[in-house]
């Protein structure tokens, strides 16, 4: 069961002193640990070695028809960035949302979207919205 597993179990020993360091140290550890593809490669490794049941889902965050409500209980999207990203060498980036010229449209379809996840999460569940530096 996933609440009986020690993290120590998972993490490369390249890793491990890591887990004892305070938020001060970390934040100047992580962005060069970022940095080491072969220690990410651990990483990645130990990370898929954690049992778990997930779905990745690609797509467009205003449909979400496939996932049924009350059923997630983590979200994590990053969403565009109004008028600041060009979207159109992509397939469909006409469609994409980062390419909605009317603020006013942009945040009704962007409310859409955090409408939408809200719907789909369990009681107590997350929803991290990364967003960068802009």
């Amino acid at each position: 069961m996933a609440e009986d597993l020690d993290l120590h179990e998972f993490v490369p020993e390249s890793c491990e002193n890591l887990l004892d360091q305070s938020d001060r140290d970390l934040k100047s550890k992580l962005p060069a640990l970022a940095r080491d593809k072969g220690r990410m490669g651990k990483i990645e490794k130990a990370v898929k070695s954690l049992p778990s049941q997930h779905e990745l889902h690609l797509g467009d965050a205003r449909d979400l028809s496939m996932i049924d409500e009350g059923s997630i209980e983590l979200v994590v999207t990053s969403p565009p960035y109004f008028d600041i990203k060009d979207y159109e060498n992509g397939t469909g980036a006409e469609n994409q949302l980062g390419n909605i010229e009317d603020y006013e449209q942009f945040n009704r379809e962007i409310d859409e979207v955090w409408r939408q996840c809200y719907n789909k999460l369990v009681p107590g569940g997350r929803m991290c919205v990364v967003v960068g530096d802009v």
